[in-house]
């Protein structure tokens, strides 16, 4: 019986996973990756060529995932939920940097899932809407870094035709909010047109 050498080079950390070698990992990675572990490693690979190869892949994953209309079963759930917060961290961590414009086009069309994702979600727990709360805030961050010529634009055009979801998380980032931007949203809401 072979006896079993006790070794700290075996244990699952970083460092000895360095010591296995890019190569050797990534051909461990490319064979066992789950479809949520392949899309990821695909953004990560568009972030390194550049911000539009980034923008694009995101944006065929909100696309596939606005065009689902199939039910998520209580075991799917958090499958979808880690991708969604996934998505964000794309969004406005690694585009953000790059690219920030891109970045609010797509954290938008990411806030306009939510509905779509309502119906085909249980969500007992509310953990999906928490998700979407929690993002206001880099909303608030992301929008206000920009200032409001670039903006206001993109956040009027939902809080005028899709206020009901819009109104909540902009009310709960409104703080974070620049005061310019948050004055250039007000006069887009009401100016002309009655209170919303």
């Amino acid at each position: 019986m072979v006896r079993r050498a006790s070794s700290g080079k075996k244990t699952l950390s970083e460092a000895n996973l360095a010591a296995l070698g890019a190569e050797r990992l990534a051909a461990i990675l490319v064979e066992t990756a789950s479809p949520a572990l392949k899309r990821r490693l695909r953004m990560e690979l568009a972030a390194e060529v550049g911000a539009a190869d980034l923008a694009f892949e995101l944006d065929k994953r909100l696309a596939a995932l606005e065009s689902s209309r199939t039910r998520v079963s209580w075991r799917k759930r958090p499958e979808l939920l880690a991708e969604l917060k996934t998505l964000l961290s794309m969004i406005v961590g690694r585009l953000g940097e790059m690219e920030p414009a891109l970045a609010l086009d797509r954290l938008v069309a990411c806030f306009d899932l939510y509905p779509g994702l309502t119906r085909r979600v249980q969500d007992p727990k509310g953990e999906l809407a928490q998700i979407f709360d929690a993002a206001a805030h880099d909303l608030a961050a992301l929008a206000s870094r920009l200032g409001p010529e670039i903006a206001a634009p993109v956040l009027s055009e939902p809080l005028t035709t899709r206020l009901s979801d819009w109104a909540v998380w902009i009310g709960r980032c409104a703080g974070e909010l620049s005061p310019d931007l948050a004055q250039r949203l007000l006069r887009d809401l009401t100016e002309g047109r009655p209170p919303p």
